[in-house]
């Protein structure tokens, strides 16, 4: 039986503690997050866990709240995932995230860290360290190599979201608006022609069609962890695939495609008459955060739901030799 602690009470890793709550290995779990209320309306929903205010920006209080655990489940924004693998280190846990570092040191080069030098901290201990564990990353990363593995050769793998849930009640976001925001306003990425590619963000538009939307939707380029992961890993597990894309489409792309034109998503000081702000500080302070407490997401929905549709698709290019 396993003891397990979920850091972050967010959407995804309250969904995770959920999940984890009723798995039969699981035999004692601990939900952490600097919000007091969000942990104990989680934890008081759940039979196998309990509430613990935690500062996960503070390494040895990451580690005292984690001593004794098998595995620590990262719900955090990117920033903290240094820092909680660290902890993990430091009790011997296994480690999950849903998607990988964005150190100052940059996106692709941090990969190279943890495929590396990280990699060999967790092998070292006899651990397991998982990155990228969502559905994207994570859940595309397994229907791409169960493809590749289904080919002789592969020339291309494209990832393409689509997200168009739209209620009476602005909501632009249901995950944090500070990922979301930043992860739109970030250089984007593409594995091409063998070489990683850095472009500008909202970058290389296109119109698809996809399975279970009835019409042709706008797809833009978006920063995001499978093609550096599978661009680093092209050779050694995906038969020497040498274009990948992803692209992301939805109100919450062209909300913020919007945003990001008019340079409110800057981070960059700017004068307005006599006071100096930063315009994405602005948009946060305005925008309603992302709703976490099941009646607040019920109320939303009984308001009104707008549209509700989405898909998701991997697309894997190959080659099967005749047999």
């Amino acid at each position: 039986m396993k003891r397990i602690i979920v850091i972050g009470a967010g959407a995804q890793g309250s969904t995770i503690a959920k999940k984890m709550d009723v798995h039969p290995e699981v035999s004692e779990m601990i939900c952490a997050d600097y919000d007091q209320k969000a942990v104990e309306t989680l934890s008081s929903s759940l039979s196998k866990a309990k509430a613990l205010q935690l500062d996960a920006s503070k390494v040895n209080d990451v580690i005292k709240a984690a001593e004794g655990c098998d595995l620590i489940v990262n719900g955090l924004p990117l920033e903290f995932n240094m820092i909680v693998m660290e902890a993990a280190l430091a009790v011997n846990a296994s480690y999950l995230d849903m998607a990988g570092p964005m150190e100052k040191i940059g996106f692709i080069e941090s990969y190279e860290l943890l495929f590396s030098e990280w990699h060999e901290k967790f092998r070292e201990k006899g651990l397991t360290a998982f990155v990228g564990c969502g559905s994207a990353p994570g859940l595309a990363n397994v229907m791409a190599r169960e493809s590749v593995d289904k080919l002789d050769s592969c020339d291309s793998i494209g990832i393409y979201v689509y997200e168009g849930l739209k209620t009476k009640r602005f909501t632009p976001f249901w995950w944090s608006p500070e990922v979301a925001f930043g992860d739109m306003a970030y250089k984007t990425f593409r594995y091409e022609n063998g070489a990683h590619v850095i472009d500008e963000p909202f970058s290389r538009p296109v119109l698809m069609k996809l399975k279970g939307i009835d019409r042709e939707v706008r797809l833009v380029d978006h920063e995001h962890d499978e093609p550096i992961t599978m661009g680093l890993m092209a050779e050694k597990v995906l038969k020497g695939v040498k274009n990948v894309e992803f692209k992301y489409g939805g109100p919450c792309v062209e909300l913020s495609e919007l945003l990001y034109n008019m340079g409110l998503l800057s981070k960059e000081l700017v004068t307005v008459k006599d006071t100096t702000i930063v315009p994405m500080d602005l948009v946060l302070e305005l925008c309603p955060p992302a709703p976490k407490y099941p009646d607040e997401i019920k109320a939303i929905i009984d308001e009104g739901v707008i549209t509700e549709e989405a898909a998701f698709l991997v697309r894997v290019d190959g080659r099967k030799e005749e047999i």
